[in-house]
């Protein structure tokens, strides 16, 4: 893909949370990772990363499901 989205991402003004596996094969954590670090090193403070232990791309690690956890924070949050 030609087109770097950071410059879009850090240009939003809105709350944005972040939820990854720890293993996720698809996207890879250290992908997050340097975005909450873009994000800090712009001074910008409205994305949080969460970043799920053990877990692979559909937030699940073994019978733990963190799904569940992802969603209702994601609820809390846009019910503010």
């Amino acid at each position: 893909m030609d087109l770097d989205p950071l410059p879009e991402y850090l240009s939003l003004k809105m709350p944005i949370l972040v939820g990854i596996g720890e293993k996720d094969e698809s996207v890879p954590v250290a992908s997050a990772l340097a975005l909450r670090e873009a994000f800090q090193r712009s001074g910008r403070r409205n994305l949080t990363l969460r970043v799920y232990n053990g877990a692979d791309h559909t937030l699940m690690a073994g019978a733990t499901n963190y799904r569940r956890q992802f969603f209702k924070e994601l609820s809390r949050r846009l019910a503010r």
